[in-house]
């Protein structure tokens, strides 16, 4: 692991902000602080399975799903400099997502979605439960 520290000053209170870097293998695990935010940047292909667990009064908070997605709160002229594609489609692919937790960066049409409870069990049974977990902005290309 390599660390690098750097202190800011901001209105009077002190922040600091540390980023450490690790070149990952097969079968390795890290632990991140519970509610602190994380960003993962690959060089080549990665997948990975993330877990939380929650405290009492710990609040989720949501990149995808039909409710409570913090992407909502973007403007969409922000969206249309932040990410591939328009704001629209931004929001479109986040408002289609199902679940606020996982993330599938395959377009898909409004006709390939399950339309109740069973379909959307006999698709998690043909794919042998292990859908592929993507990056959004790989929807776009």
């Amino acid at each position: 692991w390599e660390e690098e520290e750097e202190d800011e000053e901001e209105e009077g209170s002190n922040r600091e902000v540390r980023r450490y870097t690790a070149r990952l293998k097969e079968g390795d695990v890290f632990i991140m602080p519970a509610a602190h935010p994380v960003a993962i940047n690959a060089s080549s292909e990665l997948h990975l399975l993330g877990f939380g667990i929650n405290a009492e009064n710990n609040h989720r908070i949501f990149l995808a799903g039909d409710k409570d997605n913090v992407i909502d709160q973007i403007e969409k002229q922000a969206k249309d400099l932040a990410f591939p594609g328009s704001g629209e489609q931004v929001e479109k692919l986040i408002k289609n997502q199902r679940e606020s937790h996982f993330v599938s960066a395959r377009p898909q049409s409004q006709s390939q979605f399950p339309s109740s409870p069973e379909k959307e069990d006999q698709e998690e049974e043909n794919q042998g439960g292990k859908g592929p977990l993507l990056s959004i902005l790989k929807a776009f290309n």
